[in-house]
Order: C-alpha cells, then structure tokens, then sequence
C-alpha cells in the first residue's frame, strides 16, 4: 500500500514540476510577443513600414523580432526591425527593451549607445525639423 502511495505521489510531483515549465513557458512567449507589438506600433516604425511597402508596391515590409534576449546579468531584450531584400535582412532600427520595466532604448550603433525613447523621437523631431 505504502508503494503505491510513494509512487502516486512521486508520479503527481514529476507532473506538476512538468506543468509549471509549461505555464512558465507560456508566459515567456506572451512576454515576447508583448515586447515585439510594443516595438513593431511605435509610429516611427508604421512610418517606415507604410513607406517601405509603399516605394515597392507592396513587396517588402519591414519585420520587427528578438535579436537577442537577456541573459542572467543582463535586463535588456534586443530588437531589431528590418527589411527583407530578397537576399538579406537590412536593418532599419534597433531598440533595447527593459524586461522587467518594457522601458524602450533607440540603439543608436554607430555610437554604441542606448537613447530613452523620448529623447531619440526628440532627435528624430529636431533632424526633422532643419
């Protein structure tokens, strides 16, 4: 009796540990997902898209995913939204976004420096504007 006591419960906690994983995995892709849709509706990116599917009537766009995902001493998801040449991914922006806090980052990578969103749309207004 107590054997098949002992294996019943070690059979429920081998399930359990097994659905926690599955659930945890679940919300790691809706995280992503949810970090993608904040990238791919900045205006800035619509902008760029509408335009680029405009000048090759309709056959690029632009695609935005996860270059990169944090990693244990890290915080930042790396994004990069690009377009598809027909022979190579060309990037058009890159962007860090806080995983705990989905703060978003302009990577500006000629400089190798992380610009807040508002301060770069700034830029972006002021290099507009002249």
């Amino acid at each position: 009796m107590t054997k098949i006591t002992l294996t019943f419960l070690l059979f429920a906690v081998l399930f359990s540990q097994g659905d926690y994983a599955q659930k945890h995995q679940l919300s790691v892709a809706q995280k992503e997902d949810k970090i993608c849709d904040l990238i791919a509706s900045l205006p800035e990116v619509i902008k760029a898209d509408n335009y680029m599917i405009k000048t090759t009537k309709g056959k690029r766009h632009l695609q935005t995913y996860i270059e990169d995902r944090p990693r244990k001493d890290g915080k930042y998801y790396q994004l990069t939204v690009s377009e598809d040449n027909g022979m190579n991914m060309v990037p058009h922006f890159k962007f860090m976004v806080d995983s705990k806090t989905y703060a978003i980052y302009y990577w500006d990578v000629i400089n190798d420096k992380l610009i807040p969103l508002a301060k770069w749309r700034k830029q972006l207004a002021a290099k507009n504007h002249n």
